[in-house]
């Protein structure tokens, strides 16, 4: 079986467990959607990307209720998850992708999808990737 600690090279790059967990492996539940997020930084770093993710914090309502919710002002609500940025080289361009983490069944909001469509519409790369997509990511991030 895979332990924890072991490491997988893909085109000589070395993958912690933690991305195994979101290919989907037999066996291997995902059970917090910050593993799934922590494999695909963990991953874009790998192959020399940077990341950026903004955190949802805990907020208690004046009658008590308790809510999560990322803090945005503008048009930030139904920003996406990760914006990840490659450095230009010279051989070739800087590369910017924006992602949406999403886990089956759940789709992305009205707000996100707004998103996805306006920064597609600049020519930018903005992308829903669930679990199965991890062979796509792993090219995507390679590149």
């Amino acid at each position: 079986g895979v332990d924890i600690h072991d490491h997988v090279v893909l085109d000589g790059v070395v993958v912690d467990f933690v991305a195994l967990v979101v290919a989907g492996n037999p066996g291997v539940e995902l059970v917090e959607d910050n593993v799934r997020q922590a494999a695909v930084i963990d991953l874009a770093h790998s192959f020399g990307w940077r990341c950026a993710h903004f955190r949802a914090v805990r907020v208690q309502a004046a009658d008590g209720s308790v809510y999560w919710e990322t803090p945005v002002a503008a048009d930030g609500k139904g920003w996406l998850d990760l914006v990840l940025a490659k450095p230009q080289t010279d051989s070739r361009p800087g590369r910017l992708i924006y992602a949406e983490l999403k886990v089956k069944p759940n789709k992305p909001t009205a707000e996100q999808r707004e998103w996805l469509a306006l920064l597609n519409g600049a020519g930018q790369t903005a992308c829903v990737w669930y679990p199965s997509d991890w062979e796509s990511i792993v090219l995507e991030l390679s590149n």
